[in-house]
């Protein structure tokens, strides 16, 4: 039987913090010879960057680390909607072998997707504006702020750690349907804004002139295709929408966002933790929302906090409602590089 929408969802992807501790099926560590493979892999990639962008998971032969991703993409499209991979020593990793391992990891995951005006299929997650107030156009991930919850572009965001800060940095996940079930049963006078959803503003990037603006769509926060519910919020970039738009939101929107951040906040509701070097966490942006706390750097350059991000469409994807699908595209028509970092 099939999600309906106006009532609860059921099942897994409807997690609380407790639901984590009794099932670890989100926890999964590489063995030796799933690294092994691993990283035969990643050497094996060839020198010419455009060539990784035409591979596919066909042209990757490890079976045990195709299995274990797979094992993976089944909890992130069905599960908790979240996985966590650790067992990885990247201690002797170069720049190029971590661009190398990571991409192996995508390809056997899904199809990667452009996060950037720039065409970034690899983006640095890192201060870039040295602790300097963010802008309304300055991208959370280029900064050491704190960034509240919100859902990424793609179905799918992963982030892999090469370093850490001394402190702060803490991440926190929550299942939006979960929220949702609090709030069809607590707050259901918020059901509405939540079905119409919100538009967003989209950032300026550099000369791009589709950015810089507030979309027209709404992107549903909750809604229901084939009898499976997806939901996706930014809590952000719709406050932004309405405070740079020539129609702000209504009170009703606006305190269904409130009440959005209130529930998920809840510490019976989300988990926080933190990344180590090595390790990555991939989310399902169709079922949660993901924030990150403030992080103050190490003094030395060479040591501030550096994630790989990469925003993916899973190969099992669902189908979702049409201003959904939107945000799986990525930056449509721009040409996909590596990393411009």
């Amino acid at each position: 039987m099939g999600d309906i929408l106006g009532e609860p969802v059921l099942g897994k992807r409807a997690w609380t913090r407790a639901d984590l501790d009794k099932d670890d099926g989100w926890n999964l560590v590489l063995g030796a010879i799933e690294t092994q493979e691993l990283e035969d892999a990643a050497r094996s990639l060839p020198d010419d960057l455009n060539a990784w962008v035409q591979m596919s998971r066909e042209d990757i032969k490890a079976p045990h680390l195709a299995a274990k991703l797979q094992s993976a993409s089944n909890e992130i499209e069905d599960g908790f909607g979240f996985a966590k991979i650790s067992g990885l020593d990247i201690s002797g990793y170069d720049a190029d072998m971590l661009h190398r391992t990571y991409w192996i990891i995508a390809v056997l995951l899904g199809n990667v997707i452009t996060q950037n005006a720039k065409g970034e299929l690899i983006g640095y997650v890192t201060d870039k504006i040295d602790g300097a107030p963010r802008g309304d156009n300055d991208r959370g991930y280029t900064s050491s702020d704190e960034l509240r919850f919100h859902c990424d572009g793609g179905e799918v965001s992963a982030l892999f750690c090469v370093r850490q800060a001394p402190t702060g940095g803490v991440n926190s996940i929550v299942s939006l349907l979960s929220v949702y079930n609090e709030i069809l049963e607590k707050h259901p006078e918020h059901l509405e804004s939540l079905y119409r959803g919100f538009p967003i503003y989209m950032r300026k990037e550099g000369d791009d002139d589709r950015l810089g603006k507030v979309q027209e769509r709404r992107i549903p926060s909750i809604s229901e295709k084939e009898g499976r519910i997806t939901a996706w919020v930014n809590l952000k970039l719709a406050e932004l929408a309405s405070s740079l738009s020539d129609s702000p939101f209504s009170d009703s929107d606006m305190a269904a966002l409130r009440t959005i951040e209130d529930v998920a906040e809840q510490d019976a509701l989300k988990f926080d933790f933190r990344l180590e070097p090595g390790e990555l966490v991939i989310v399902n942006n169709l079922s949660l929302m993901h924030k990150r706390s403030a992080f103050q750097d190490d003094p030395d350059p060479a040591k501030k906090r550096l994630l790989l991000r990469l925003w993916l469409n899973l190969y099992s994807r669902p189908e979702v409602h049409p201003n959904v699908a939107g945000v799986m595209k990525g930056f449509g028509n721009t040409e996909p590089i590596i990393t411009a970092a």
